[in-house]
């Protein structure tokens, strides 16, 4: 899908709201969960379909809340081994371990980069590791379960042993996000040597050889990069958010992709902020903004979406869960979510969810959710099968009368086969 073709057309089109598959979305805030703050800085979602959650805003931090999907569990200072309540960002990796940096890591109290296993805190600081720095500014965890880090010197790669540095400040690159594509080609967003944000460069770690681009050598629309994130082609999005630094005239966030040598537009539709960028499975561009609510790119048109907060809808995260549902944080509301698992139990799965033939002979069609997982019981309530998917095959089973529950919700549906 290439989605450069379709920038123009995009650009015809919006305004039109688009409306996403489920088209209901189910909130957890201070009021009606477990949440403890509803301004969440980042989120993360562990191998066993926890959410983690970082809250409070820079140096002003609460902590970390985890939902294991019926229970919250918050921790900060004074009950785990967190060493600061300002969370700046939380990854999980794919062995279940969950790792945090903070706000203020150059502070002597913070011992900035932390690992929790589900049971022990473990910090890694200049005095118990050979990390180059405590100041760490974004985290990645690539798909061997390597630890990226940027500080003011550099990058950093953690392989749960040994970190090893690559020294960046002699070229007066400071790195401030990452993105890992792969061995050879780490993505940098960076300052100059006086704190600036100066551009975008591509670093490879074996040849130590970096491309940088600058507003000066090419058509980067801006020096202020909050995300990255690369679809099923290889080609990779950008958001940039407000930013006086490299410009003299403000400049109001935006989109980008690169093909490698030319950095392609996403037309203004945005006038604010774009805090944050992630794609889901299906290439869906996912873009949660300072506080014009949240907008979906389908490959053809940009949408707002509706559910969650349209209008003063600021926001710092977005991420996508593994089963390729989105949650969406907003400052004043908490968290946001279409995983129909937490849609008001049988209403919504009333409402939403469509299944067709019924009567059915060999399939049924499941409509208005996305790759569900299916189970389907007798009448006497013995479970006959297990799928995953919108359509399901039915040929095995006699005829009679069945109830189907979809993602663990207990509002079921009844199905006739014949």
């Amino acid at each position: 899908m290439k989605k450069v073709l379709f920038f123009l057309f995009a650009f015809v089109l919006l305004g039109v709201n688009d409306m996403i598959y489920a088209q209901s979305w189910h909130n957890f805030s201070s009021s009606n969960s477990g949440l403890v703050d509803n301004c969440i800085m980042t989120i993360a979602h562990d191998v066993h379909d926890n959410v983690w959650v970082g809250m409070g805003t820079g140096s002003v931090g609460t902590g970390i809340n985890k939902f294991d999907g019926t229970t919250w569990t918050f921790y900060d200072s004074t009950n785990s081994g967190l060493s600061s309540n300002a969370i700046n960002k939380i990854v999980a990796d794919s062995v279940g371990n969950i790792w945090v940096i903070f706000w203020g890591g150059f502070e002597t109290s913070v011992l900035n980069l932390t690992k929790f296993d589900g049971t022990t805190w473990t910090s890694y600081d200049t005095s118990n590791s050979n990390i180059p720095q405590n100041g760490i500014s974004d985290i990645f965890v690539d798909k061997l379960n390597n630890v990226w880090l940027t500080t003011s010197y550099g990058v950093s790669k953690f392989d749960g042993n040994t970190f090893t540095n690559y020294r960046l400040d002699t070229m007066h690159i400071s790195a401030f996000k990452i993105y890992v594509e792969d061995s050879t080609n780490i993505w940098l967003a960076y300052d100059d040597s006086y704190g600036t944000a100066t551009g975008i460069a591509r670093f490879d770690p074996y040849t130590h050889e970096i491309d940088t681009f600058t507003k000066a050598n090419s058509n980067l629309p801006s020096c202020y990069v909050s995300s990255f994130d690369m679809d099923s082609e290889g080609q990779l999005w950008i958001s940039f958010s407000y930013d006086f630094q490299c410009d003299s005239v403000a400049y109001y966030g935006g989109v980008a992709t690169f093909d490698g040598s030319v950095f392609n537009c996403m037309p203004p539709i945005f006038e604010a902020d774009v805090q944050k960028l992630t794609i889901d499975t299906c290439d869906n561009v996912w873009i949660s903004t300072r506080c014009d609510g949240l907008f979906r790119y389908n490959g053809y048109i940009w949408g707002l979406i509706q559910g969650p907060p349209t209008t003063g809808g600021c926001s710092f995260a977005v991420s996508i869960d593994r089963y390729n549902y989105v949650w969406y944080t907003e400052i004043y509301s908490g968290i946001w979510t279409n995983n129909p698992a937490y849609l008001k139990i049988n209403e919504d799965i009333e409402k939403v969810v469509k299944i067709s033939p019924n009567p059915a002979k060999n399939q049924i069609a499941i409509s208005g959710i996305e790759n569900p997982k299916v189970e389907m019981f007798s009448i006497t309530g013995q479970s006959v099968m297990q799928s995953r998917g919108n359509k399901i095959n039915i040929c095995s089973l006699p005829s009679g009368v069945y109830f189907l529950r979809i993602n663990n919700n207990p509002g079921m549906k009844k199905i006739i086969k014949i």
